[in-house]
């Protein structure tokens, strides 16, 4: 497990055999196995006001209490790409750079995060917090892709396992 960077160059080094990986740049490097988007949404723990809602623009959510991941973290740099202004209009904010901490500060109820469906996956499967899609118009969606290196053969074994990732990924 590193940063989806990291793991893009460690594909490309060499370093690795395949990697999932969110929002990989285009690159003629890589072989794409696999990509998909998911959406990109609050999540709340199940007790807070917005727990229930079918959808939160980022106006709203921002009007609440919010983890913010880092720039260390892709979400972050994407934000603050295409969203910039929701950080300066936060009217509370904490930042962390580790996805975990961000789900258990939510976890506590006081605060709302932004982050994939995909990020929060467990949490969301025991309960512990409610995925709100993100309704703004232009909000952007993440890309998860299963990729390797273009200019590397695949043994057989690397290519069963990529492709039991990509079936696990698509159900």
């Amino acid at each position: 497990i590193t940063s989806p960077d990291n793991a893009v160059k460690g594909v490309v080094n060499g370093d690795f055999d395949f990697a999932a990986v969110v929002n990989p740049a285009p690159d003629d490097k890589l072989t794409f196995h696999w990509s998909g988007e998911f959406p990109l949404g609050c999540i709340a723990a199940p007790n807070h006001p917005v727990a229930g809602s079918d959808g939160i623009e980022l106006h709203e959510l921002v009007s609440n209490p919010v983890v913010f991941q880092s720039r260390a973290l892709s979400i972050r740099r994407l934000l603050e790409a295409r969203h910039g202004w929701i950080f300066e209009k936060a009217e509370s904010a904490v930042v962390v750079n580790s996805i975990q901490l961000m789900k258990h500060l939510v976890v506590s109820g006081r605060y709302l995060a932004v982050t994939s469906e995909l990020d929060a996956g467990p949490e969301i499967r025991s309960g512990q917090v409610c995925f709100i899609p993100i309704t703004d118009p232009f909000i952007f969606r993440q890309r998860f892709a299963v990729i390797s290196n273009a200019q590397m053969p695949e043994s057989i074994t690397n290519q069963k396992i990529i492709s039991h990732t990509v079936e696990t990924l698509r159900s």
